[in-house]
């Protein structure tokens, strides 16, 4: 009994007490997943997180395509399109593919205090993007789809405004036609 003693008074002398080493609890204040937003019946952590998501890929996203970056001139074949990429009615749909670990350094680049426990209470990073829909996971990889067009500004020169599209819900509608998708926020996703 002495020699347990005597070791772990060496051992706090070390390192400290052994109170101080033990993790402290999170003081900030837990929102639950499943806590439904009034106006939209959608779970509340995961509209926070759809936005979070639009504001950081507008925001922070990948480079956009060197035809857009400089005032080149681009000619499409398409008849419908009056001046390519010049004309006043051209819109670009650009899918875009990021590895999940690239999406994580976006959020962190918008959001530096991002975390999983405290802004998506707890609920895996896969689940949060597979249920946000501005994203798709496919192939490993997480898409967005990004719009680019040229608008005229009052001053004659050209614009670009850049867009992000939603995705439809990609589960079945109910039989009873009173769900549209999926409603994840019905289950408990905790961490184990």
């Amino acid at each position: 009994m002495k020699e347990l003693q005597q070791i772990q008074q060496r051992r706090d002398r070390r390192t400290g007490p052994r109170s101080s080493a033990q993790p402290r609890p999170s003081t900030a204040v837990r929102r639950q997943y499943d806590t439904v937003e009034p106006s939209t019946g959608n779970s509340a952590t995961q509209l926070r997180f759809n936005q979070l998501v639009r504001d950081a890929l507008l925001r922070f996203g990948p480079p956009l395509p060197a035809e857009f970056v400089g005032d080149n001139k681009i000619v499409t074949t398409s008849s419908s399109k009056d001046l390519g990429a010049d004309g006043k009615s051209f819109e670009a749909v650009d899918e875009v593919k990021l590895k999940i670990y690239e999406l994580y350094d976006v959020l962190l680049k918008h959001k530096p205090t991002f975390s999983l426990e405290e802004d998506c209470d707890g609920v895996p990073l896969s689940l949060m993007v597979k249920n946000c829909n501005y994203l798709r996971s496919h192939e490993g990889k997480v898409c967005y789809m990004r719009y680019l067009r040229r608008e005229e500004m009052e001053n004659g020169k050209r614009a670009l405004v850049l867009s992000i599209g939603k995705y439809k819900m990609r589960e079945h509608p109910s039989q009873d036609g009173v769900r549209q998708g999926p409603q994840p926020w019905l289950y408990k996703y905790g961490m184990t």
